[in-house]
């Protein structure tokens, strides 16, 4: 797989990204855009090039999504590296690189707020409704419906940012809802390591604040439409955690609710995350209530 280049900073923060022969086209976050004004492109050097022919200068597109102007351009240290699992035989071939990567998300995002029916779908089986799903920007693709049109299954994707500034895209998440027949309940396009999701510090806590850390990133996010602060490990049980990623919890009250109490997969996650946020969080306790994923209309 070549080096990412920077587009893949901006590309999931937008709205509408559609591919053109030169690069991209997508809604300019910097005004009230409804015609697709922004044209994204790549110059020699690699550097990402806007243009908003609304007449929006390059600092307030940026601006607007929470960038700088210097992460449109590439990185002088290393590139990450990055790793594919093994894909289903059933499964499309995996993306080829994190900008295709970063476009198929904003697509699958655009869908789902394009379709009542999924987000309806997506309320009665994992609780999270339309304003939380596109805060975080969940997308939906694969949708299969009965004989009488109505949905019986989907795939929710959600983008995983990493949470060292600017946040580039690290990969994205698959999760099949429900699991087909001999298939697994999901995984990854492209896997970036452990990341957290929702980002802790995107949700802007202040110091003792209580922040519930759960296996399952939807898990995560019916917890945040319920109104509660709530956070997952994109790798789970098997999260080694990092004293960067343990940092983001520092002086928070973290509160970890494992999927299945009496699994290993769960003892392993509640061990693992406990003893890496002991020295940082305020303090660490196990919930002991478990959440239904139907969740009544």
């Amino acid at each position: 797989m070549r080096n990412p280049g920077p587009a893949h900073n901006i590309l999931p923060r937008l709205h509408g990204v559609k591919k053109t022969p030169n690069g991209w086209e997508a809604r300019c976050p910097a005004h009230d855009d409804q015609h697709a004004s922004l044209s994204i492109g790549t110059g020699e050097s690699g550097r990402v090039l806007l243009h908003c022919h609304a007449g929006c200068t390059p600092e307030a597109i940026v601006a607007a999504v929470g960038l700088k102007l210097p992460d449109l351009f590439p990185s002088n240290g290393a590139a990450p590296k990055f790793t594919r699992p093994t894909a289903p035989k059933d499964e499309a071939e995996p993306l080829r690189n994190l900008e295709k990567e970063a476009e198929f998300s904003v697509n699958c995002r655009d869908d789902l707020s394009a379709n009542e029916d999924a987000l309806a779908y997506l309320w009665r089986r994992r609780g999270v409704g339309c304003r939380t799903a596109s805060d975080w920007a969940v997308g939906v693709t694969d949708i299969r419906r009965d004989s009488a049109g109505v949905i019986v299954g989907a795939t929710w994707t959600l983008p995983i940012l990493s949470h060292v500034s600017p946040r580039p895209l690290i990969g994205v998440k698959l999760h099949r809802d429900p699991p087909r027949h001999g298939q697994s309940k999901g995984g990854w396009l492209v896997r970036g390591g452990a990341a957290l999701f929702p980002l802790p510090e995107a949700q802007r806590l202040q110091r003792g604040a209580e922040i519930i850390l759960c296996e399952g990133e939807l898990k995560a996010l019916a917890y945040i439409e319920a109104g509660l602060a709530a956070t997952s490990s994109t790798t789970g049980a098997a999260t080694r955690w990092t004293p960067d990623m343990a940092g983001r919890f520092a002086g928070l009250t973290v509160v970890i609710d494992p999927d299945h109490e009496e699994s290993k997969a769960a003892r392993d996650f509640v061990s693992n995350a406990a003893q890496a946020l002991w020295r940082v969080a305020r303090s660490v306790e196990v919930c002991e209530i478990q959440q239904e994923c139907e969740v009544s209309a």
